[in-house]
């Protein structure tokens, strides 16, 4: 389970793990309701900068905040809203699936 996403001609692949996990939540808020902030179009740009910069952090790769806001602003944000619900999304139904077995076993 990792969100490959392309950025300045490269494809970074992010698996998430608790540290970025963590990092997020704390810095946006829990995963679910960010996945349907994301998905229902409440998204904040800010927001949307601020999990990529931490993504592309994850991933090894060090870019300035404003530049990257910039670079994602004058590419447009599709992309971007696109990987943030694919992480959120494969997180969560990863949950789902271990609590499914959980339910099995009991």
């Amino acid at each position: 389970m990792s969100a490959g996403f392309a950025f300045d001609g490269r494809i970074y692949k992010v698996m998430p793990d608790i540290n970025l996990i963590c990092e997020i939540e704390s810095e946006l808020g829990g995963i679910a309701q960010l996945l349907e902030n994301f998905t229902d179009g409440s998204w904040r740009i800010s927001g949307l900068v601020t999990m990529t910069h931490m993504m592309l952090g994850a991933a090894g790769r060090d870019i300035d905040y404003r530049t990257l806001g910039n670079k994602m602003i004058s590419e447009g944000l599709e992309s971007y809203r696109h990987t943030a619900c694919r992480f959120f999304g494969d997180i969560i139904m990863k949950h789902q699936e271990q609590r499914r077995q959980v339910q099995v076993v009991e």
